[in-house]
């Protein structure tokens, strides 16, 4: 079934896109350019072909509709250009729900249905469970790059609470008060520890953020591909740019966040193995 080929594409694309990431802290355009081009034309092809126009139109809407969605967060600065293609490249391939396929259930074909039946199964699933993956990754990822760099990290985290200590302690007492509440409510404690939780990690991220993803570094100690942040979007700097920079600066801020781009392809085979998270744990 075509379908499969559309999946071992997106996953063996992701996967690279990712080791790419974490290797060099960008994607190589060409990844999710040659991903999004084997499923628009891929779909045209097999439209043409079958006379099903179906998949086509739901891979050029919701392609189309992600790829602007990761342009504006990278024109925001919130992503890398690597990021935003990426995301438009998976729904380009993969315009349907194919796991629902996989069990037999007949999805419907009308471009109408097909859309609508969409919307309700892998595109939710696959933005929940990028969510759900995200958040996780995230915490992880900062919490071994604090743990590669603990000196600094213990340091400025002493600093961060006498100046925030109000939030640690506010912090402490939603804890204790989890503790007891779990006893009685056991989901209204786990909510609050969570809350708790996230309120610590939010103070520990700004310190990861502000202390190790950013410093501040001589013009002349810049490579091509570090972040600037003067630049205010997740590009490498060019060659060309960092000529441009030696002659006007000697001091710049560079910045490296942290590499998501694994979080796309953990989602998407989280995505087709168990479909969305939320509801496979729950029931």
């Amino acid at each position: 079934m075509i379908e499969f080929l559309f999946i071992a594409v997106a996953l063996i694309g992701s996967f690279i896109a990712g080791m790419y990431d974490l290797k060099t802290t960008e994607i190589p355009d060409e990844i999710p350019l040659l991903m999004g081009v084997i499923g628009f034309f891929g779909w045209l092809i097999y439209a043409l072909t079958f006379g099903d126009f179906a998949p086509f139109f739901s891979s050029l809407l919701f392609g189309t509709a992600f790829l602007l969605l990761g342009w504006l967060l990278y024109k925001t600065g919130q992503w890398g250009g690597g990021d935003a293609l990426l995301l438009g490249a998976i729904f380009y391939l993969i315009p349907f729900n194919q796991k629902t396929n996989f069990v037999g259930i007949e999805v419907p074909t009308t471009s109408y249905e097909l859309i609508t039946y969409n919307l309700d199964l892998f595109l939710i699933s696959y933005l929940f469970n990028f969510l759900i993956v995200g958040i996780i990754y995230t915490i992880i990822y900062s919490v071994f790059v604090g743990l590669r760099n603990s000196t600094a990290t213990k340091k400025f985290m002493i600093i961060d609470y006498r100046k925030n200590k109000p939030l640690y302690l506010t912090s402490v007492g939603l804890f204790i008060l989890s503790s007891l509440l779990s006893f009685y409510f056991l989901k209204l404690g786990i909510m609050i520890f969570l809350i708790a939780g996230l309120m610590i990690f939010w103070r520990y991220g700004k310190v990861i953020e502000k202390k190790i993803f950013t410093k501040k570094v001589k013009t002349s100690k810049v490579k091509v591909g570090d972040v600037v942040v003067d630049f205010k979007k997740w590009d490498g700097i060019t060659e060309n740019q960092l000529k441009e920079l030696k002659k006007k600066k000697k001091f710049v801020i560079i910045k490296e966040g942290v590499r998501f781009a694994p979080v796309f392809f953990i989602a998407l085979l989280v995505t087709l193995l168990f479909g969305n998270l939320i509801f496979f744990l729950y029931f």
